[in-house]
């Protein structure tokens, strides 16, 4: 198969046999198929990613977002050694309570609120509530992400099981010298207009180069938002 070019993975379950039957396994296995017909066989459903420098709008975090700026920089090594090297993505993003309608209309969907609006639903409260905001910095709750799904020279990964980078650290200021710098868990919310910078120091450059990488923001669900970082698909 991949003498012949063909996208390949191999992925083994321990304690399995030729049947999965423990339950995560199972749901792993579920995952990666539902995945493999969400790239393979698109719907009308299946969400285009979002170009360069457009609005995608993110229900979960009450927010539009936006991607201004993408680098690889060393601009930022007066943080430590781990930040000799990063992937710079620089990003705009405010309250959709801040976007006239029309707006509304014209931003790219995300499609994140699904599981949070049926267990909302499930218990009745007919309310939203309180929304989340853009997760980062390593945990299991993270929502942002450094997404590749090409393939390298081997086929490997494949778009069935892309390489996600988690955010390594937030820059929120004019420049990499004045800026508030975080690390750690954090989250965003969009209170107002603004930019910020979220820094990637194991970014998957491995495999391509930075217009191959996508922005996902979404949960563990396979419906995510995927914002483009290749400057040449800017909007007019």
């Amino acid at each position: 198969m991949l003498e012949a070019g063909k996208t390949v993975e191999f992925v083994h379950y321990p304690r399995e046999g030729h049947g999965i039957l423990e339950p995560r396994h199972r749901e792993d296995e579920l995952r990666r198929i539902a995945a493999w017909f969400w790239n393979y066989i698109p719907t009308h459903k299946t969400p285009e990613v979002v170009g360069f420098g457009n609005w995608a709008e993110v229900s979960e975090a009450s927010a539009r977002i936006r991607v201004t700026g993408v680098r690889v920089t060393e601009d930022y090594r007066k943080y430590g050694e781990t930040f000799n090297t990063v992937v710079e993505v620089e990003v705009e993003m405010e309250p959709l309570s801040a976007v006239p309608s029309e707006g509304c209309a014209a931003a790219a969907r995300a499609k994140t609120t699904q599981s949070s609006a049926a267990k909302r639903d499930e218990a009745g409260k007919g309310e939203e509530g309180e929304k989340g905001g853009f997760k980062a910095g390593g945990s299991q709750n993270d929502n942002v992400f450094l997404l590749w799904t090409g393939a390298d020279p081997y086929q490997r990964p494949s778009a069935i099981a892309p390489v996600k980078a988690p955010v390594d650290a937030l820059a929120v200021g004019p420049s990499p010298e004045s800026a508030l710098f975080f690390t750690g868990e954090m989250e965003v919310r969009a209170a107002q207009r603004q930019r910020l910078r979220w820094l990637f120091v194991k970014p998957p450059l491995q495999w391509g180069d930075i217009s191959k990488l996508y922005l996902s923001i979404g949960d563990k669900d396979l419906e995510e938002t995927k914002l483009s970082l290749a400057a040449n698909e800017a909007a007019l």
